[in-house]
């Protein structure tokens, strides 16, 4: 997937990526949380409660505030979206988070996959 930078995002994305070791292409600063987070999402749109369940099914465990802050860090870089959903559940009017991964996310998580890959491939990284 080849990103295209526009004078819209220019001085964001300077601020969210570093510099390869051996390339001038950029490489994303994802933590490991954020990684899989927008991993879960590429997967498809959910709730906060749906992604939270889906992080534990692959043994993933973050307290509520852990998990909304980079959730909140993942939207202020662009790499997500999030909106409310109200629902009537018992009377009582509900309001949930749902999130789903934009383009740019896309690009991230791609991005930082590939460089791990290449890593690995030529030998200065090794899996765990």
């Amino acid at each position: 997937m080849k990103h295209t930078t526009t004078s819209d995002d220019t001085d964001s994305n300077s601020r969210n990526v570093a510099q390869g070791p051996k390339t001038n292409e950029p490489i994303p600063k994802l933590g490991h949380f954020q990684y899989a987070l927008l991993a879960v999402l590429k997967r498809g749109e959910g709730s906060g409660k749906e992604i939270r369940r889906r992080l534990r099914t692959l043994g993933i465990r973050k307290s509520g505030p852990a998990y909304y802050q980079a959730m909140t860090r993942l939207e202020v870089s662009k790499f997500i979206e999030g909106w409310y959903v109200e629902e009537v559940i018992n009377g009582q009017r509900v309001r949930e988070r749902h999130y789903k991964i934009l383009a740019r996310g896309l690009f991230a998580l791609n991005r930082s996959r590939e460089f791990y890959e290449r890593g690995w491939q030529i030998g200065i990284l090794q899996p765990a």
